[in-house]
């Protein structure tokens, strides 16, 4: 059996981070067989972006700070979830700050996977070395991201970085690009997202009935840039179908948004929460990539708001492109009625998730054999 271990951002309290780390572990160790833990680093950065506080150190964090204290007991009670689910959902490494924890971490360890997430994005201040999985005694990427851009300047990191990484693969058309021009890894794979690898009833494991909300029709709604252009339509399109809509909170912007546009705000959803919250809903609306993804595994019935027409998002155009469900896109009234006409056939859906699943779990197979 390969002992394994994996780093990315499961410390983070964001939905997609932390559904994305349990679907990967869940993969290999379930359909790979193989002892895997996640590596559980948690920078200084880490420990402080994700406090319910901030340290009073400029005028923008006291008002973040007096923001969070208007709905303090319901945003702790949502961090009090994530720590449960991580506490009960992930097989974690001890936690460790640093290189030399890391190494301990990796101590009898075959094989590093680093990934999926933003693991590889050097601009974000959440990045560490250590996503580069040094001194393992192999090391993969699986979906790695690089975010929304690359630079000339990182060419030199990435080919010295990824020169003796066994098998490398990427979650965006336009990392994959970057690595095997810029990094000179022509073998570099595009790979999907580790929510796509597994079926639903993998996360109905870890669901838990919201009770926070009344039993009837609704729309939840899931947005992690909070653009007030999804909102604006959210609340059009709640008018048109005479459903409540619940903002599940991504961010503080989310609170006063949501109150802005006259819509419901679930402020204390966990991940296992989150599963129940999507699974129980009318509809789904989101502008963000693992709300689309999430609903496409949970057979929602979901739309893709976007705030004008060709406004872009590479994952979400890219998935949706593959399973032929670019029509779930709406930008207006019109667009919506036109989607809301077209039913969903879940067949055929699976059908096509299947298809691209597979060169995927090629790629992760083939590591492990």
């Amino acid at each position: 059996m390969i002992r394994s271990a994996t780093i990315t951002y499961q410390a983070a309290d964001n939905y997609g981070a932390f559904l994305q780390a349990y679907a990967l572990q869940r993969y290999i160790m379930d359909e790979l067989g193989s002892d895997n833990v996640i590596l559980n680093l948690v920078t200084p950065h880490m420990r402080e972006h994700y406090s319910l506080l901030k340290k009073p150190v400029s005028p923008e964090a006291l008002a973040k700070n007096l923001m969070t204290l208007t709905h303090y007991g319901a945003l702790k009670k949502r961090k009090e979830s994530f720590d449960r689910a991580r506490a009960s959902y992930l097989v974690l490494s001890e936690r460790f700050s640093d290189a030399e924890g890391y190494k301990r971490a990796i101590e009898g360890r075959d094989m590093v996977i680093t990934g999926s997430d933003q693991v590889w994005n050097l601009a974000s201040e959440d990045f560490s070395e250590l996503f580069f999985a040094p001194w393992a005694k192999r090391r993969i990427s699986y979906a790695a991201s690089m975010g929304v851009r690359t630079y000339p300047e990182w060419e030199d990191i990435f080919r010295r970085e990824l020169s003796d990484f066994e098998r490398i693969s990427v979650r965006e058309p336009e990392a994959l690009e970057f690595i095997r021009s810029g990094a000179g890894r022509q073998d570099c794979r595009l790979c999907i997202d580790p929510v796509l690898l597994v079926d639903r009833s993998v996360f109905e494991r870890m669901e838990i009935r919201y009770e926070g909300i009344p039993e009837e029709a609704y729309i939840i709604f899931y947005s992690v840039k909070n653009p007030d252009s999804s909102y604006r339509l959210a609340s059009e399109l709640s008018r048109i179908l005479g459903l409540s809509v619940y903002v599940i909170f991504s961010r503080l912007s989310s609170v006063y948004k949501a109150k802005k546009y006259s819509l419901g705000l679930v402020a204390d959803a966990g991940p296992a929460e989150f599963i129940s919250l999507l699974k129980d809903a009318k509809y789904v609306f989101s502008d963000s990539f693992h709300g689309i993804a999430m609903s496409v595994v949970m057979e929602k019935c979901f739309f893709w708001l976007r705030g004008r027409e060709d406004e872009k998002d590479d994952r979400i155009k890219g998935l949706l492109g593959s399973l032929e469900l670019m029509h779930r896109a709406v930008w207006d009234e019109q667009s919506f009625r036109r989607a809301l006409e077209r039913d969903l056939d879940w067949k055929k859906i699976r059908d096509r998730l299947e298809t691209i699943r597979a060169s995927s779990e090629s790629f992760l197979r083939s590591a492990f054999d």
